[in-house]
């Protein structure tokens, strides 16, 4: 199976705009909700993947990230990130990691 995680000069290349999401934890709000997923980027600071999401209920677009386990998967709950296609409506769970991060906890396609 291929991945659909893109590097960024490649979603560049593909039209998609990261700037106009949120990373800022004060941002995005905690819990459960549904989210479009639009576009993945390969994290470059960690082994891990940026989702780039919007959140249905209120349009807010955010970067939801999921990191590699020792497993080498990239797992938020049961899923595998790597292979969602872009577009797929997710219900996502979103909690804090660190003092300053969110992460993508749980994932299932709706």
């Amino acid at each position: 199976m291929q991945t659909t995680v893109l590097s960024f000069y490649n979603a560049i290349a593909a039209a998609h705009e990261p700037r106009e999401y949120t990373y800022l934890r004060e941002a995005i709000p905690f819990g459960t909700y549904k989210v479009s997923l639009d576009f993945m980027i390969w994290s470059k600071k960690q082994a891990g993947i940026n989702c780039y999401c919007t959140i249905r209920e209120t349009g807010l677009k955010v970067i939801l990230p999921v990191y590699r386990n020792e497993a080498e998967e990239y797992l938020a709950g049961a899923l595998e990130m790597r292979f969602v296609a872009f577009g797929i409506e997710l219900q996502a769970t979103v909690e804090p990691r660190g003092e300053r991060g969110v992460i993508l906890k749980n994932a299932t396609i709706v």
